[in-house]
Formats: C-alpha cells, sequence, structure tokens
C-alpha cells in the first residue's frame, strides 16, 4: 500500500503554435539560438542548466539569434530555456 499506480488511454495533443519556437545549433564551440518570432517587448530571458538543475547561465535576450561560448562545458546533456513575458520554451542540447 506504498503508491497506486493508475493508468489511463489519453491523447497527446501538441499546440502547432506553442511548438518549435526555438531552435538550436552546435557550431565551431559555440550554441547558437534562434528565437522564431521574436519581439523585444516580449523581454526574453535565456537559461541553461545542467542535467541536475543547477542553472550554469543566464541572459536578456536582446535580440532573435543568441550565440554561447560552450567551449569550457563539459560533454553532457544541457537544457535551454528560454522565458518570455508570454511563454516558455525548453530544449535540450548534447555537448560532445
Amino acid at each position: 500500500n506504498r503508491f497506486l499506480l493508475h493508468i489511463t488511454k489519453s491523447l497527446l495533443i501538441i499546440n502547432p503554435q506553442l511548438e518549435a519556437k526555438i531552435k538550436t545549433y552546435l557550431s565551431n564551440g559555440n550554441l547558437n539560438i534562434v528565437i522564431k518570432d521574436f519581439k523585444l517587448s516580449d523581454n526574453y530571458n535565456l537559461y541553461i542548466f545542467d542535467v541536475l538543475g543547477r542553472e550554469i547561465f543566464n541572459r536578456v535576450v536582446t535580440s532573435a539569434t543568441s550565440n554561447i561560448d560552450i567551449q569550457n562545458y563539459h560533454s553532457s546533456c544541457y537544457i535551454v530555456k528560454v522565458v518570455s513575458n508570454k511563454n516558455s520554451f525548453t530544449e535540450k542540447v548534447f555537448v560532445e
């Protein structure tokens, strides 16, 4: 009686307006982040977290494209989070 597992059938519906608002690219030791439909008035902040959830980077975003030097980052999975007045978006990035 430690826990109860309840399984139901459900349908995952993804709102197409919310998907893929950020794109990440690794190139020559840099992480390039592109925000679709960027508006400066939305006040974007960019965060990078390690796999343990520790914040290792943050910056106020002032343009649709941000470049971050990741040459000193260890090989691992990182979470890129972009937060605005209206939404927040996350994406996994694997650094080798």
